[in-house]
């Protein structure tokens, strides 16, 4: 959950409403944009993988992607969810660079 929370407070850096969902349910792992009314969209997906006793995080940051991309498949299993990127919400390029150090800076402050 860590984990999720530093994303959640590196997008906040940039203004949307970011959400970490797990906590009410844990199916809805990951960070999710409130549009307003109670309605999220899904930025990131997370998830981890256990390989001879080792555990691996990993994260799907939707930072600017091709949205038809999602037209085919159900994020998450989630036939219902539209995925959103920050550059979406934005109307902005995202520098990674920029999104990366920010992302490491609060990591650091959870660890």
């Amino acid at each position: 959950r860590d984990f999720e929370t530093a994303i959640v407070n590196t997008v906040k850096t940039y203004g949307p409403e970011a959400v970490g969902r797990s906590e009410e349910n844990i199916d809805d792992t990951g960070v999710w944009i409130s549009t307003g009314a109670g309605q999220f969209k899904k930025m990131t997906s997370i998830g981890i993988a256990v390989k001879k006793w080792v555990t691996y995080h990993g994260a799907a940051i939707n930072l600017d992607y091709d949205p038809t991309a999602f037209l085919g498949i159900n994020p998450c299993g989630y036939s219902s969810e539209k995925m959103i990127s920050l550059q979406e919400l934005l109307d902005e390029k995202i520098d990674r660079t920029e999104f990366k150090a920010k992302l490491k800076t609060e990591i650091a402050k959870l660890i």
